[in-house]
């Protein structure tokens, strides 16, 4: 056999033709079919909390403000608890984020994520351990939080 006839041998035993039989081709211009992927369903956590009192923090609802999946926000001794109005069974993520005015005070938030309620804990400039959320009464300081959820 010459070098042709081998190569042509070898590309139709690797395409699955016999040399000599007739091979019928489809240009199929269209796009192919999107895979399916099942999604879990979600939920989310959006809103923004604030301070009201030494015993109360609590979400915003006003004509620019509108909290989504908090149910409600609990003042504890070293940290503020969201609560979430349903129970997920797996975080995707969520942050905190406070609002200029605490930015400007140098107060750092971060949090822990439960499946039902977070934790958000806030930091004084220097401090290692979290400010008592009593005592975060910066006038019309706000913190955003925001997550998603599989349920």
């Amino acid at each position: 056999m010459k070098r042709t006839q081998i190569t042509q041998a070898a590309i139709a035993t690797a395409i699955g033709i016999t040399i000599g039989a007739t091979a019928t081709t489809s240009l199929d211009t269209s796009e192919p079919a999107p895979a399916v992927v099942e999604q879990a369903a979600q939920a989310r956590v959006a809103g923004t909390i604030r301070w009201q009192s030494p015993t109360k923090w609590a979400t915003v609802q006003d004509a620019g403000h509108a909290p989504e999946g908090i149910r409600d926000v609990q003042v504890l001794r070293d940290r503020i608890r969201v609560h979430y109005t349903f129970t997920a069974s797996k975080v995707v993520s969520l942050q905190v984020t406070p609002d200029e005015s605490f930015t400007a005070a140098n107060v750092r938030c971060g949090v822990s994520v439960g499946l039902a309620y977070s934790d958000v804990f806030c930091y004084m400039p220097g401090k290692t351990t979290p400010v008592d959320p009593s005592l975060l009464t910066r006038k019309g300081g706000n913190i955003w939080v925001s997550g998603l959820f599989d349920l």
